[in-house]
């Protein structure tokens, strides 16, 4: 599961909470979120959609992309497919609202939903990359134009994206999650420790995110490289796996960690999800991304866990960056900078200052009950 999937089940989780509200969650298949969904009594249907491809080839571990013609006709063969199965399904309700959550789906229900009398809305979560001539950005604001009633983005780079036309009928709403979810205690920060062999008094810089080149997470580890000269007593701690991808980007980070022979000090736990004690275990959570994040659930995870938080300063995070002035920015390509936002945090006092100011603001901004509350308005005006 990804982002889009836990982002998916909070609100669905919070929808709980509205009685008059009918619902029914549609998956593509049995899986981890369907797990998920049984655990937590929520109902939902599988349309047995198989995995859609990359619509790229990537080389040199994401320096170069080139379009991949297979995956993209096998792909829209199956959006197509998808789309019947959903046109089955959606017919039986008619005058209801479909909200539509990660790239393929918006397509699929643009087309299943086509002369139908129901309200369809886009949850845009992914930034559309401009590459290939920005001929999926182009196609994306084609179906935006005939599909959607209406669109909510989950940042402001997403709006941006959009043509005049389909802006007029979008809006901004940032992710949320349940501002106690994830929360850091002494019993998980010794227990987190003493399983990863960290010791009590190790200084440990943390990150939590899918493990893919726009992540950023090489620079974590190429800049620790350097620091660890500085500060023999700092553990760099990654939590994820690459989810969806392949492991040519994880395996050039293992590699590079083995070349220095820092396999003790730069830990990769792979996936995890008892975030609890993950954050437990930080003294810091930094986050590297390149490019095109938008309200992240691991980021607003860590603001939520009374964490000291730095991020990058790329144009995606600009909303996150307003509401927390107090967090410390770095340009993810200067290794000097990221070093420098080592150093800055070794000082406790300057952590506990840091992670005061971030929860108290955390709540009224990113709780899943004002994100659920600003879904159901843009829901009711659609």
């Amino acid at each position: 599961m990804g982002g889009v999937q836990f982002s998916s089940f909070y609100f669905f989780q919070e929808l709980q909470q509205y009685p008059h509200i009918e619902t029914q969650l549609l998956l593509p298949r049995h899986g981890q979120f369907s797990k998920l969904c049984e655990k937590n009594l929520i109902p939902f249907l599988i349309y047995n959609s198989p995995t859609m491809l990359s619509s790229s080839v990537s080389f040199f571990h994401d320096l170069i992309r080139i379009p991949n013609p297979i995956a993209w006709i096998y792909n829209i063969i199956n959006i197509y497919n998808n789309s019947k199965r959903i046109r089955n399904l959606v017919k039986e309700h008619r005058n209801t609202v479909i909200l539509s959550k990660g790239l393929y789906s918006h397509f699929v229900t643009t087309i299943a939903n086509r002369k139908l009398s129901n309200t369809l809305i886009w949850h845009l979560q992914d930034l559309i990359s401009s590459r290939f001539g920005g001929i999926l950005l182009k196609l994306m604001n084609y179906f935006a134009k005939l599909g959607p009633n209406y669109i909510v983005c989950d940042g402001k780079s997403i709006f941006k994206s959009l043509n005049s036309y389909n802006q007029s009928k979008a809006t901004v709403i940032l992710n949320g999650i349940k501002a106690d979810h994830f929360q850091r205690t002494n019993e998980d920060r010794k227990s987190g420790r003493k399983e990863f062999n960290i010791p009590k008094n190790a200084y440990v810089i943390g990150h939590v995110g899918r493990l893919t080149p726009w992540k950023g997470q090489v620079k974590l580890v190429e800049a620790f490289i350097e620091y660890t000269k500085q500060n023999s007593t700092a553990i760099l701690f990654l939590v994820g796996a690459p989810t969806f991808d392949s492991d040519l980007y994880l395996n050039k980070i293992k590699n590079k960690i083995s070349k220095y022979g820092l396999s003790d000090k730069i830990i990769l736990t792979g996936f995890r999800s008892d975030l609890n004690k993950m954050y437990s275990i930080m003294d810091l959570f930094i986050y590297p991304s390149i490019e095109k994040d938008t309200s992240p659930l691991a980021l607003i995870g860590a603001l939520s866990s009374g964490l000291p938080v730095t991020v990058s300063s790329i144009e995606s995070l600009e909303e996150i960056i307003e509401i927390f002035p107090e967090m410390s920015l770095f340009n993810p390509l200067r290794r000097s900078e990221i070093i420098n936002i080592f150093r800055m945090f070794e000082i406790e006092q300057m952590r506990i200052k840091v992670s005061k100011s971030i929860k108290s603001k955390f709540k009224n901004h990113f709780s899943i009950k004002v994100h659920t509350q600003n879904m159901m308005k843009a829901i009711n005006e659609a």
